[in-house]
């Protein structure tokens, strides 16, 4: 069921908070996220409802985010008639990214709102696990995934750049699907996965920018400063693992489903046979 007036709510959230964060790096996709978690909660109704009440909302907020964010962006705009395909192409791509960010804001925020161990899932065949799936930590997926956090933060620092949201990323879908304990431990634990290598991959690069190499332009120069960059990539890397916890988690809630219809058919025909 698609509640229209909390989707146009959250459409209005993405548009207003996505400006206001988009201010610092990264902080667009956390401006579009937030009011994805903020209407599955609202609508409660299931995490399912969640997730479609979540891709209406960033369809819908994220389109017109797009086309706010390219007339505005501080460069010489194509000559007009190219410049209405070119708004129009961005702010489909932006939609489409505020879609799947929504939808997994939309999970969480049900999630949330869902104060009953296993009541988020709402088939009999999860009901009978559900009450071993609430607040399990897996420390030692949890410690693989911040591992692989770091390792894969370097490599991609040193291949592309200073641009670790894919590693992380991957990193917390690894742990969601490894767990394999419901959506609620996929997120706990990739939480932990991110935040622990986000603080390890900080701990790293300024040992060795600023301690080791003495990088002049460095914006790190105070005790308060070097808190902030603490706390920012504990911040960014938790919620990205958070995000990829919970995507490797239904992976492998999609994957089970699949498994079990191949198994139930597969029977049948041995049956028929």
């Amino acid at each position: 069921m698609i509640n229209w007036k909390y989707c146009i709510i959250g459409a209005a959230l993405v548009v207003v908070v996505g400006m206001i964060f988009k201010r610092v790096e990264y902080g667009a996709f956390i401006g579009i996220f937030i009011p994805g978690v903020i209407v599955g909660y609202l609508v409660n109704n299931g995490y399912k409802n969640g997730a479609k009440n979540g891709i209406i909302t960033g369809l819908i907020g994220g389109f017109i985010l797009g086309i706010i964010i390219f007339i505005t962006i501080d460069f010489n705009l194509p000559p007009f008639p190219n410049v209405v395909y070119y708004i129009f192409m961005f702010a489909l791509f932006s939609a489409a990214t505020s879609a799947i960010l929504d939808a997994i804001g939309g999970i969480i925020g049900s999630l949330v709102k869902d104060k009953k161990a296993g009541s988020a899932y709402d088939d009999s065949s999860t009901a009978a696990v559900s009450g071993n799936e609430k607040g399990m930590i897996n420390w030692r997926f949890s410690i693989i995934g911040a591992v692989l956090v770091v390792v894969l933060g370097v490599l991609q620092f040193y291949l592309i750049g200073f641009d670790l949201i894919w590693g992380t990323l991957v990193s917390g879908i690894v742990v969601g699907y490894l767990v394999n304990n419901g959506f609620k431990n996929g997120i706990i634990n990739g939480f932990i996965a991110g935040l622990i290598g986000g603080l390890l991959l900080g701990i790293l690069f300024y040992f060795v920018y600023i301690i080791v190499l003495h990088t002049s332009n460095s914006d790190i120069s105070s005790p308060l400063q070097l808190v902030l960059f603490f706390l920012g990539m504990a911040v960014i890397f938790s919620f990205l693992g958070t995000l990829g916890g919970l995507v490797g988690s239904l992976i492998k809630k999609i994957s089970k489903k699949m498994n079990s219809i191949i198994v139930h058919d597969i029977k049948n025909l041995t049956i028929c046979s």
